[in-house]
């Protein structure tokens, strides 16, 4: 294969070098030795600790720096430059001669220099060991490979003229802080640096290691190698003795050299695998065959509208899911599909029902992608079916039993299962919805429909009583007649002296309507009806309009009508028995042999001493007939598997596979699902500089999705957000991204004062990367909302200013540290927070007015994806802290990355409600703004066909009157026609002060014969329903049938009580502010913080003292100000955006008092409220929406809520 590799170099070189997953920076195969990601064991720990590593397969030991103890103690017993110099060079701390010129320049000043330098980092070396366990964590996290290892057996070689320096083998190792020491511990066997080995077998070094190492400690290794390799290479080498640093233009030597010294450090030695399968798929010319595709699309929609429209296929849903995510999942199942899924559209969910659907048709997948989160969310919305899946994943701290846990409590299950159940089918649509929507056209356009509509929701039950010749009947009674409201006679003769009294004909014996009665009527109508709840003088009103041949036109309308889809999920336990059985049935039909690779199988679980890398490759055969599903990330070895071996390959988060990675495993299976959004962030690789080549599609591409989507793969639009309970929080990312087909809308809330985004202007410097103002600020907000939110997200928008946040959190903030530790606090980057969400996320933008933006992550190629992921993480509320305005941002033409951060800062200064409706504009204004690939046509296509106008229809309109008949009279209500809730409008909303109480979507039939229509329309009702809302979807059968129950519900109404809530509120969050005040002085006064952290905080005091509070909490302040000085005042209202006042601009304020102690807290405290009261204030002036309150208003709250707290 490797002859094959120059063969196929010129037209793969790319995609090949690229595997080879290596660069100058990669530490697996040139190491250097920074003291923050790569240590030198035997300098910072000493001999004695790395001789017990040395000779131990397994350990657990703290690792104290005794080497800086010792190294200050030297140093304080050095008399002369020279003695100093000598004792930094010893530990390899010379740098540059620089370093050596100041020292011989001022001895004595250098010397106390260096003497307090060691002794501080003597005593903080907890906070290194912290944050050097803190990037293993987010590498393990980003990459599901844990990165760290004890690296040894170094070799120095050039290999056509590029420098190696890298280990032959590593440990790997964890790190645990324990009573605020740290202990580094192993029970992992050594390995081998796959990388380096792959590297040197290229260039004709074949080393030959095919010994097994398990349970051997380094000591025996070293001492093995010694012996073997004697004849041919030079190896005398010790280990126990200091890493020798050397620059990479040393290294000159062609023949292989072995070095002394261990290095902890953060390794990623993988490789090999992927790039031989990759050669093979190359060398059997199979690389442009992975993807088969049509050149006429109709045939892919054609497969996913067989699906859909086929009342037979059954489609198994374990996890709630709307129409889009249905379509994926009839696409996925029978056709090469890319499931788009734009932030918090389900994206998880989809793919779990898929993969419930592949389980019970006896089908097998391969489930891929680069972060473990996105898999350890699958396995646990899997729930109970997930023990069908085997997960190859290499988690933190992983052991062996917890890698053996699962398997055991599998077979132990199939061994003794017992259970019995039966599967029922689920259908997408049911054979009387399907006979509903091809016929419903051939009916609701007739003049009769309306009253025939009447006459079934009133008959109901009762109609099979009815024959033509009773029609007949009920068409020819007499209309001057009139008739019981109910039948429940004795018999026909007090049937008929019942209707003679009725109608005042007890006596007139000539009347022909007495003759009637006497002669047929009462027979028939005690015969037919008696017994019966029936109201003939309703019915009468109601065939009025009729005639006989109505009779027909009824039955065939009552055909029709369709019967509700209620069990939308399948139930578990049934699907896991029925899978189970399947799995059974197979090991009931082994043969002899299998029997006995059972036996051993089941063994080496129950024993849990095979490695589980060993364990996979030995049992392959018996895992593939066990396992229909399983979970990997693209490093994992699957050399197991063959071409299309498995049914269907799910790659999920597919933007961030490169291309290389992903082939490999699309390869293996017949179908290729890829999830994801390239509207995201592209494939990202913390060691690597990856190789371009612009002649090939193989080296321009990155991102496996873009390769799929390049290629023409059939694709599916997932188009409802339901993460964001807040349509501001993404209607910025649904218009610029997504060309606002991504639906977003408010959940149900009656508190109208919630801002979804809160802005404050720090007005912070940008000094050497990062913004310290803003920086502790951020640290502030997340102490104050630690326990008001179940999970924050902190996010920088560069890493120098994450990294600023956690050391500052580290040395300083326990509680905040202890939150991360619990994983309640995330502590991210623009760079690495794909994939993560959060019920509060606070944004430090950190740039100001100076800062080269066309430099920055958000300026560069890919940016603008960046900032959508960093915009759509929050479910309820997203802070951001700005130093930097919209109009002080310089956009170049060319640049659209930075354009887009321009318009998102523009949007940030924009009022809640302008933010909530930033979509809703005319349709040419929307065209001439879109700004990616996407075209606008087709999004508004897709619009067009997913929501029907109802304003004209003679139902609209009937059912707007008898509403507005019911409210007349009720000031509190109001009913606003074409709702705003989000990007999507409701028909009719009954608002109560402001509160979208009930809401209303009229169903026309415009999905005539459009099944797809039918199915979106109720779609529609079910998504606004997962927000909390009370809303109906009405045709003319439901309005017949549920108008009497609407309208008394209407009636029933009460006024929203904002007082009683307000006062409540107050109450409950009077003890929150003292709460919060009591954090902010822990922060400034309690915390132990380094001198210059301490000067920081105190100069962010003067300039940041605002308390985060809720209005509740503002309006008690507001309290204490006196009537004179009206902050309610129009002259004194503020911008949407909370600036924060400085020192400087104290005394200038309209809003201060003098000789008020309390002052600043109160004017700072009261900026959110003078922003709701501003856009109360505007919006009511314009009469435009009655959801916030006039100024009258908010003094009767405060005189409300005066009374209720004395």
């Amino acid at each position: 294969m490797k002859n094959n590799e120059k063969e196929y170099a010129n037209q793969y070189k790319a995609i090949l070098n690229n595997l080879l997953d290596v660069s100058a920076r990669d530490a697996s195969i040139f190491t250097s030795i920074n003291n923050k990601k790569w240590f030198d064991f035997y300098t910072v720990f000493g001999p004695e600790v790395l001789n017990f590593v040395f000779k131990n397969s397994y350990f657990d030991i703290p690792i104290i720096e005794t080497n800086l103890k010792t190294i200050y103690e030297k140093i304080e017993k050095s008399t002369q430059s020279d003695e100093l110099i000598n004792i930094l060079e010893e530990y390899n701390l010379i740098t540059s001669q620089n370093q050596i010129k100041k020292i011989q320049s001022d001895f004595e000043n250098s010397k106390s220099l260096y003497v307090n330098t060691f002794k501080s980092q003597f005593q903080k070396q907890t906070i290194k060991w912290k944050l050097f366990l803190n990037e293993a964590n987010e590498i393990n996290e980003q990459n599901n490979i844990w990165p760290m290892h004890l690296g040894f057996v170094y070799i120095k070689v050039s290999l056509d003229k590029k420098p190696v320096y890298a280990p032959l083998f590593l440990k790997e190792v964890h790190m645990a802080i324990r009573n605020g020491k740290p202990y580094l511990f192993s029970d992992s066997d050594i390995k081998i640096n796959e990388k380096l080995l792959f590297l040197l077998e290229t260039h004709k070094f074949n080393l030959e290691i095919n010994t097994d190492f398990n349970g051997w400690s380094i000591e025996k290794l070293f001492n093995y190698l010694k012996h073997e390799w004697r004849d041919f290479f030079n190896f005398n080498v010790k280990l126990n003795s200091p890493f020798i640093q050397i620059d990479s233009e040393s290294v000159e030597n062609e023949a292989l050299e072995f070095m002394p010294g261990i290095v902890l450090g953060l390794f990623q030695p993988s490789g090999g695998y992927l790039r031989n399968r990759m050669l093979e798929i190359i060398q059997n010319n199979e690389l442009n065959q992975i993807f088969d595709i049509e050149f006429n699309k109709t045939i892919y929609k054609n497969k996913v509208k067989s699906v859909i429209d086929n009342p037979k296929v059954s489609i198994f849903k374990i996890s709630p899911s709307n129409f889009s995510q249905d379509k994926a999942i009839a696409s996925s199942l029978n056709q090469n599909t890319i499931i788009w899924g734009p932030p918090g559209t389900g994206k998880s969910q989809t793919i779990v029902n898929l993969l419930t659907n592949i389980l019970v048709n006896k089908k097998t997948a391969v489930v891929c992608s680069q972060k473990k989160a996105a898999l350890d969310v699958i396995k646990k919305r899997l729930n109970k079916l997930n023990i069908f899946g085997l997960f190859m994943l290499n988690s933190r701290g992983m052991s062996k039993k917890d890698f053996y846990r699962p398997l055991k409590k599998y077979i132990d299950y199939l061994e003794n299962f017992e259970e019995t159940g039966t599967l029922k089918a689920q259908k997408l649509i049911n054979q009387s919805q399907l006979n509903f929507v091809q016929n419903i056209h051939n009916f609701c356009n007739d003049s009769k429909f309306e009253s025939a509509a009447k006459v079934i929701i009133y008959l109901q039950d009762k109609w099979n009583l009815f024959t033509q010749e009773l029609w007949n009947f009920i068409l020819t009674l007499p209309n001057d007649l009139k008739y019981p409201e109910s039948f429940n006679f004795k018999d026909e003769k007090d049937l008929k002296n019942y209707l003679l009294r009725l109608n005042h004909l007890e006596f007139k014996f000539w009347n022909q309507n007495y003759k009637k009665i006497n002669n047929s009527i009462g027979k028939i109508l005690f015969e037919k009806f008696n017994n019966l709840n029936l109201n003939l003088n309703y019915l009468k009103q109601l065939v009025k309009n009729l005639n006989a041949s109505a009779f027909e036109y009824i039955n065939d309308l009552i055909s029709i009508l369709p019967e509700e889809n209620i069990n939308q999920l399948s139930d578990i336990d049934s699907l896991r028995i029925y899978i189970t059985k399947l799995i059974i049935n197979k090991i009931d039909n082994f043969n002899s042999q299998e029997k006995s690779e059972y036996a051993d199988f089941s063994a080496a679980i129950r024993l849990m001493t095979i490695e589980p890398y060993k364990f996979i490759k030995l049992f392959s055969s018996m895992i593939k007939k066990l396992f229909p599903i399983i979970i990997v990330t693209p490093e994992i070895d699957l050399s197991a598997w063959n071409k299309e071996e498995f049914d269907y390959a799910i790659l999920d988060e597919s933007s961030q596979i490169f291309i290389e990675k992903g082939l490999p495993v699309l390869y293996l299976a017949k179908i290729k699902i890829l999830a994801g959004d390239d509207q995201q962030m592209r494939p990202s690789n913390w060691f690597n500089a990856r190789y371009v080549d612009e002649d090939s599609v193989y080296g321009k591409i990155d991102s496996l999705l873009d390769f799929a989507k390049s290629l023409g793969v059939y694709n599916i639009l997932l188009d409802k957000n339901y993460r964001s309970n807040y349509a501001a929080l993404m209607t910025f990312s649904s218009k610029y991204f997504y060309d606002s087909a991504l639906d977003v809308i408010d959940s149900y809330n009656e508190n109208l004062k919630y801002q979804p985004i809160e802005v404050y202007e720090i007005n912070g410097l940008w000094d050497d990367n990062k913004n310290i103002e803003e920086a502790l600020y951020a640290i502030k907000l997340a102490k104050i909302n630690l326990k008001e939110y179940k999970k924050i997200i902190l996010l920088s928008l560069n890493v120098k200013q994450h990294n600023y946040i956690l050391e500052e959190i580290v040395k300083n903030h326990p509680d905040l540290e202890q939150a991360i530790n619990d994983e309640k606090l995330l502590l991210r980057n623009i760079e690495n927070i794909q994939g993560d969400e959060a019920d509060l996320v606070i944004v430090s933008i950190s740039y100001d007015k100076n800062t080269a933006l066309h430099s920055t992550f958000v300026g560069r190629n890919g940016g603008k994806n960046a900032l959508n992921v960093a915009i759509s993480r929050a479910k309820e509320k997203m802070i951001v802290l700005k130093s930097l305005k919209a109009e002080e941002v310089n956009v170049n033409n060319d640049n659209e990355d930075l354009l887009i951060f321009k318009k998102w800062l523009q949007f940030l200064e924009l009022s809640n409600k302008e933010k909530k409706n930033y979509i809703n504009k005319n349709k040419q204004e929307l065209s001439q703004e879109v700004t990616n690939e996407y075209s606008f046509q087709n999004a508004l296509k897709q619009q067009q066909t997913t929501y029907f106008s109802s304003s004209e229809s003679v139902l609209f309109e009937e059912i707007k009157a008898e509403i507005e008949k019911v409210i007349e009279n009720k000031d509190y209500l109001d009913l606003k026609v074409n709702e705003s809730i989000g990007t999507l409008s409701v028909d009719l909303a009954i608002q109560n002060k402001g509160i979208n109480t009930i809401c209303f979507i009229i169903d026309n039939y415009d999905y005539q014969n459009q099944i797809e229509n039918y199915i979106k329309i109720n779609d529609l009702k079910k998504y606004i329903e997962s927000k909390r809302y009370n809303i109906y979807l009405l045709d003319r059968f439901k309005w017949e049938k549920n108008k009497i129950q609407i309208l008394d519900e209407i009636n029933q109404i009460k006024p929203f009580d904002l007082w009683d809530t307000l006062i409540q509120e107050v109450k409950e969050e009077k003890n929150a502010s003292s709460y919060f005040d009591n954090i902010i002085n822990n922060i400034d006064q309690n915390d132990e913080l380094s001198t210059q952290a301490k000067n920081e905080v105190e100069l962010i005091d003067t300039q940041l003292d605002q308390p985060v509070l809720s209005s509740p909490q503002l309006l008690i302040a507001q309290e204490t100000l006196t009537s004179e000085k009206n902050v309610f005042s129009e002259n004194n209202l503020k911008e949407e955006t909370i600036e924060i006042i400085k020192d400087d601009q104290i005394d200038n304020s309209p809003l201060l008092l003098e000789n008020d102690s309390n002052l600043k807290m109160l004017t700072n405290s009261i900026e959110p409220v003078l922003e709701i009261e501003s856009e109360m204030i505007e919006e009511n002036s314009s009469s435009q929406n009655s959801n916030f309150l006039s100024p009258d208003i908010w003094e009767e709250i405060e005189r409300e809520i005066k009374e209720n707290l004395e």
